[in-house]
């Protein structure tokens, strides 16, 4: 067993560990909320390019929607061997909960306009897409790891005396 494979087993569990999924999760849904800003700036939307405090409270808000509305539906518990279509209604609900949160965070910050609209919108559909992306890549590399430890605990060295 060479030292990156003895490595990656000691790292396993926390790969494994709902935490580290949690993170993340997070992560994910906020570099889809900063794709859907760059890409929105990108584009010309007046209320980024005129209105500072837009970028901030659409961070922020990401950030705290999505750790809520993760905590609420535990998505962090489907992790690698537990994923099924059925769990990515979840993921949807979680989408549309941290939009929800977003959607009201820009009301209570007097910045929804059209431009918002179509924001949040797409940032809904990245969100799911990038659930189920990570949850597959995820699923991919955890079986060709544990083909690649069964093919090497078959491997057996023979002293020819």
């Amino acid at each position: 067993m060479t030292t990156l494979e003895r490595n990656i087993d000691k790292y396993k569990s926390k790969y494994l560990s709902r935490w580290a999924v949690l993170a993340m999760d997070i992560a994910i849904l906020l570099v889809v909320s900063i794709v859907v800003a760059v890409a929105a700036y990108l584009l010309g939307s007046t209320i980024i390019r005129s209105n500072d405090s837009f970028i901030y409270i659409w961070g922020i808000s990401s950030v705290v929607a999505s750790t809520v509305m993760f905590l609420i539906f535990s998505t962090y518990t489907i992790i690698i061997r537990h994923f099924s279509f059925k769990d990515s209604a979840k993921f949807m609900y979680v989408s549309f909960g941290k939009v929800a949160l977003m959607w009201s965070a820009l009301v209570l910050s007097k910045l929804l306009c059209r431009p918002t609209w179509a924001m949040l919108v797409a940032d809904f559909v990245l969100s799911i897409l990038g659930f189920c992306a990570a949850r597959l890549v995820m699923i991919y590399v955890y079986d060709n790891y544990k083909k690649h430890m069964r093919e090497l605990q078959k491997c057996s060295r023979v002293l020819v005396y």
